[in-house]
């Protein structure tokens, strides 16, 4: 496992600790064991983020973030143009990865692919064998909710699941429950929640719902994917909406004319 990979996921340099690492290996499930500890931490802070552009490269992710003790992973970033006028060279390739990634559903849903078979973290949580891809649809983000469903199919059908087999997410009278009205039960899986546009709303949300389903629904670890990170301004402040060209397309190769969601 390279260096880099571990740095992404938030780990400390082990020279940083003092150890020699001329002989250290890391084993797989270590790094799964860590991630189940953090994630059922009684200490959760919404406040507490750290996040990373990690790559510029179309089919790998862009964004690697942290909110409590939750991780997620974006596969673009988007600077729009709706707020940004005058970016650095470093953005405009973000923004050039951006537009070749989502230029057709069937094609963004071959860099989504490429992606997930290459990254360390969601590899990690694969290798266990115990993982669920819940339907998030119905508490999509301003109710972006087709999009949703297509994501959710097209990652189930990618990993080997039944694409209509799997938990469905609800919120009845501001609890998390399954559309069907049961409680979560999700002891022991590794939950992924798929997701399109992270903001930080839309983070903290994510956030939110991971901690519910690590320590009230029992899950081993929850772990968020997004299609394309909304960049915020440095003071914070996000776009209100997208251009039409920035706007994601349904996954889905049965599409011809990309529809954009316009809840955003």
């Amino acid at each position: 496992m390279k260096k880099s990979e571990l740095e992404k996921m938030g780990f400390v340099k082990l020279e940083e600790l003092g150890i020699d690492t001329s002989n250290y290996r890391i084993d797989i499930n270590d790094l799964y064991q860590l991630d189940v500890d953090r994630c059922h931490q009684k200490k959760v802070d919404y406040n507490e983020t750290r996040e990373k552009t990690i790559s510029n490269e179309v089919g790998k992710f862009s964004s690697y973030g942290r909110i409590a003790n939750f991780d997620w992973e974006a596969l673009t970033q988007v600077y729009s143009k709706t707020m940004f006028t005058n970016i650095s060279e470093d953005k405009k390739r973000q923004n050039q990865k951006h537009l070749a990634s989502i230029r057709f559903g069937y094609q963004l849903g071959q860099y989504l692919n490429q992606a997930l078979q290459d990254d360390i973290m969601f590899g990690t949580i694969l290798g266990q064998q115990n993982f669920v891809i819940p339907d998030t649809s119905n508490i999509a983000w301003r109710g972006i909710r087709e999009h949703t469903s297509y994501m959710v199919r097209h990652i189930r059908r990618f990993w080997g699941l039944n694409t209509n087999d799997g938990p469905i997410l609800d919120i009845k009278e501001n609890h998390l429950i399954l559309s069907n009205g049961n409680l979560l039960d999700l002891k022991g899986k590794d939950v992924i929640l798929p997701f399109i546009y992270a903001n930080s709303d839309s983070i903290k949300f994510y956030g939110q719902i991971a901690n519910i389903i690590c320590n009230y629904a029992k899950a081993n670890t929850a772990s968020g994917i997004f299609i394309t990170r909304i960049m915020p301004t440095m003071d914070g402040r996000n776009p209100k909406s997208l251009s039409q060209e920035e706007y994601v397309p349904i996954i889905s190769p049965y599409f011809g004319m990309e529809i954009p969601p316009m809840g955003y």
